[in-house]
């Protein structure tokens, strides 16, 4: 370890040129990512019928630059599919996250929420507000006090995903949009029925940043009123032309972003 970073420093020397991409008779030294300097923890809660599991390429990326990513699972979702049940509400799912959070004994976290993930993300900053430095949401839903999924998504898509609850889900489990990919599984119905409750003027306090992604064709009226309502907060905001599942399309763009908030 010692001899590679006398080695980087002598190349930068004789080179003259800073810790960048360079190359010096031949050899080529890799970026030391300003990132290192100051490390960062993040905790990315996923979307409906996904799992922790959907954000391990980000997380690696984000990792690799220094920072602790942490990317729970909510309860009845993904490798925790076998605790699905009627019982699982929204509470359930800020509750998960609250643990990890102070079970890990975490402070100044970043807090990100993909799609579903906002409502969340917004329930877990109303409850532990000193332990979040900034919320982001990435494609997602973004609630005030009393509101729930299904409202800020509108009647015609609530009816639609109550109707296949109903016809394929035993009437409490809304089934994968994509069946063919085989990690999705049924999001408890509930979780989107519930109203979050909002309490705590402190969370208006934290920081915020909203990432929406334009995809051409694609209906994002719901997500549009949820980044125009963190814009009017004062929040940063940031545009990525890809799919909703960013995570997957662009990770490296997103791992930039998540990391370059400031």
């Amino acid at each position: 370890m010692i001899q590679r970073h006398f080695r980087i420093s002598l190349l930068s020397i004789v080179c003259g040129l800073p810790l960048l991409m360079l190359g010096c008779g031949g050899a080529t030294v890799q970026a030391v990512s300003d990132h290192k300097t100051t490390p960062k923890t993040f905790v990315i809660v996923h979307g409906a019928w996904g799992g922790g599991w959907g954000f391990k390429e980000l997380a690696g990326i984000i990792q690799a630059a220094g920072h602790q990513v942490y990317r729970p699972t909510l309860t009845g979702q993904g490798e925790r599919v076998h605790l699905a049940s009627p019982n699982v509400g929204l509470e359930t799912h800020i509750q998960d996250i609250v643990n990890v959070i102070e079970y890990e004994n975490l402070y100044d976290v970043i807090l990100v929420g993909h799609s579903y993930g906002g409502m969340v993300i917004t329930g877990v900053a109303d409850r532990i507000p000193e332990r979040l430095s900034r919320m982001i949401y990435v494609d997602a839903h973004l609630p005030v006090d009393g509101e729930s999924m299904f409202d800020l998504i509108g009647a015609k898509r609530t009816k639609d995903l109550k109707n296949r609850a109903n016809k394929w889900g035993d009437g409490w489990r809304i089934p994968p949009w994509w069946p063919d990919k085989k990690k999705d599984v049924p999001h408890q119905l509930a979780t989107f029925q519930d109203p979050v409750q909002l309490n705590n003027p402190r969370s208006a306090e934290i920081p915020g940043t909203y990432i929406l992604t334009l995809n051409p064709g694609a209906t994002t009226d719901s997500f549009s009123k949820s980044a125009a309502r963190g814009r009017s907060r004062g929040w940063r905001y940031h545009e990525l032309r890809t799919g909703h599942n960013v995570q997957w399309t662009m990770p490296n763009e997103l791992a930039e972003l998540l990391m370059n908030y400031e």
